[in-house]
């Protein structure tokens, strides 16, 4: 494979993980403010959900944007507050600290192992 070939190649791939990075978090933000009737029922407990969420969103933003490891945790983590807020006024559905905590729970869960390799890979 030429070094062209490869170049392009990395760059579709990189489009690629950043448009399933935009894709799952539009999921995540839908599946949030459905209201608590119209919610797919996995069978699982609602904070593996949560942090089985933002651990795939953490995963595909720490490929997406390598650089922005900091940011990232900070983003992700505030939006599953925001998400918990904006609940307040869904029918069915309720705010809870502890699904704010299990949202960065799963970011951490991904962002700091990534970070740390990282840090690693560079010495």
């Amino acid at each position: 494979m030429s070094e062209l070939t490869a170049a392009r190649s990395r760059r579709a791939l990189a489009s690629a993980i950043k448009l399933a990075f935009v894709g799952a978090t539009l999921m995540v933000v839908v599946l949030s403010l459905l209201p608590g009737n119209d919610l797919p029922a996995v069978g699982i407990s609602d904070k593996v959900e949560h942090i089985i969420a933002y651990a795939v969103l953490a995963l595909l933003g720490g490929l997406a944007f390598p650089g922005a490891t900091v940011l990232l945790a900070v983003a992700l983590s505030a939006l599953g507050v925001v998400m918990e807020i904006c609940q307040m006024i869904v029918p069915g559905r309720s705010a809870e600290i502890g699904d704010a905590v299990a949202d960065a729970i799963g970011v951490g869960l991904i962002l700091v192992p990534l970070a740390v390799l990282r840090l690693v890979r560079r010495r």
